[in-house]
């Protein structure tokens, strides 16, 4: 019943990326889903297939999410994941010292175009990976 709902919802949006609030009917059957057995275990074999790693991050918060007067927090800005499709660089002036941040892409598919930011900057690209752990959507079996 409430899959039903949300994909005749999802069959009238023209636009989702401008979607500005969620109903109070469409909150309530997300969290009915989310909290679903069969769901969750779909859920406990995510590396299975292509799920976003903040997935239950924003689903375990819908109930704030969802409020008309959301203001999102920094926590929720850090765990939005756009997946990179090319190598972008920002940099950060500072007074003593001046930052680049280099984002390559994740995909496997995008993997090919790091080899060109290593010449350049292959120490601070292994000190800045070496402490993490990095898992992409496109490293599921």
């Amino acid at each position: 019943e409430y899959a039903r709902f949300l994909n005749s919802s999802n069959s009238s949006i023209h636009d989702i990326d401008h979607i500005s609030t969620l109903s109070t009917d469409t909150t309530k059957a997300i969290k009915h889903l989310w909290s679903d057995k069969g769901i969750q275990v779909c859920y406990s074999r995510r590396r299975e297939y292509s799920l976003t790693d903040s997935a239950k991050y924003f689903l375990d918060n819908i109930d704030r999410i969802s409020q008309a007067n959301f203001i999102p927090t920094d926590d929720d800005f850090l765990r939005v994941r756009i997946p990179t499709t090319d190598i972008v660089q920002e940099d950060f002036q500072f007074p003593n010292a001046r930052l680049r941040v280099i984002d390559v892409g994740g995909q496997r598919t995008e993997r090919r175009k790091w080899i060109h930011c290593f010449d350049v900057s292959w120490i601070g690209i292994r000190s800045f990976i070496k402490p993490c752990t990095v898992s992409t959507d496109s490293d599921a079996p």
